[in-house]
C-alpha cells in the first residue's frame, strides 16, 4: 500500500519548509520558485512510513493566482496537512483552500500550526483556537492539530508519526467500504502538456492498479477514448507503481 499526503494553506505560511523538514527534500524545482521563495507549481517529495511504505507528499501553491494548481494537487490525497503560520494566523487563502478541500469531500485533515518558534505560548493558543473555529464554521468539523517549527524541528517527529497513524486508520476504514470503482486503476490528472515527438502527455496520481502501454482508457467527464502510448513512474515520489503512485502517461487516440 502506498499513500499520498498534500499540503494546503495561505501563501508563505511554511508549507514547503514543512515538507523539507518532514522529508529532507526541497520541492522547489522551478527557477522562479527558488528566486521568489514561493511555490508556483506542484512539488513532490516522500518519506518512509514506519512500516517501510513510501508516503508521497505533494506541495501545493498558496497564492491566489495559482489556485488551479492547488486544486489539481488535492484530488487524490489520502490526507491533507492544513498549514497556518503562528505569526500571521488565519488568512484569506486559508479560507479559500479550506473551501476547496471541503467541496472535494476530503475529511482526513490535520491542522498544522507552523513557525511556532516565532511566537509565545499565548499567541500559539490564540492562533490555534481561531483556526479550529474556522474549520468548524467552514468545514463542519474540528480536526486534530499539531504545533511545529520547521526551523528548530520541534514537533516534526511527532507530526510524522501522527501522519502514519492517520493513514493506518484510513486504510482500515477503506477496507470496510471498498467499492468496484476503487478497485479499477484510475489516474487523477494534474498536468497536461505536449512533448515534441511524443504527443500529449499527462501526469498525475495513479490509484487502484496499474496502466500498461497499449491500454485503452476513458477520459472523464468527456467520455473520450484514449490509448496509452508510454507510461513511466516518477521516482521523485514513490518507488513502485501500486495503489497510489506518481506517474506520467503519453496518450494517443
Amino acid at each position: 500500500m502506498s499513500y499520498v499526503v498534500g499540503t494546503a494553506g495561505h501563501v508563505d505560511h511554511g508549507k514547503s519548509a514543512l515538507i523539507k523538514a518532514l522529508t529532507g527534500i526541497d520541492t522547489a524545482h522551478l527557477p522562479q520558485e527558488k528566486k521568489r521563495g514561493m511555490t508556483i507549481d506542484l512539488g513532490f517529495a516522500y518519506f518512509k512510513h514506519h512500516d517501510g511504505t513510501p508516503v508521497g507528499v505533494i506541495d501545493v501553491p498558496g497564492h491566489e493566482r495559482f489556485i488551479r494548481n492547488m486544486v489539481a494537487g488535492v484530488w487524490s490525497l489520502d490526507m491533507v496537512l492544513f498549514v497556518v503560520a503562528a505569526d500571521e494566523g488565519w488568512m484569506q487563502m486559508s479560507t479559500d483552500h479550506l473551501k476547496v478541500i471541503t467541496s472535494m469531500g476530503i475529511e482526513n485533515v490535520t491542522l498544522v500550526i507552523s513557525k511556532a518558534d516565532l511566537v509565545d505560548a499565548d499567541m500559539l493558543a490564540l492562533v490555534e483556537e481561531e483556526a479550529l473555529e474556522q474549520f468548524l464554521e467552514i468545514a463542519g468539523f474540528i480536526p486534530d492539530s499539531v504545533v511545529v517549527s520547521s526551523h528548530t524541528k520541534k514537533g516534526i517527529d511527532g507530526l510524522r508519526q501522527h501522519i502514519c497513524n492517520r493513514l493506518d486508520n484510513k486504510i482500515e476504514e477503506a477496507e470496510l467500504t471498498f467499492n468496484t470503482h476503487q478497485q479499477q486503476a484510475h489516474l487523477y490528472i494534474d498536468r497536461i502538456f505536449t512533448v515534441n515527438g511524443l504527443g500529449t502527455t499527462v501526469t498525475g496520481s495513479l490509484c487502484g492498479g496499474e496502466f500498461h502501454v497499449g491500454q485503452k482508457l476513458t477520459l472523464q467527464p468527456s467520455g473520450e477514448k484514449v490509448q496509452v502510448k508510454s507510461c513511466n513512474l516518477t521516482t521523485r515520489i514513490l518507488i513502485r507503481q501500486s495503489c497510489i503512485s506518481r506517474c506520467y502517461c503519453i496518450k494517443r487516440h
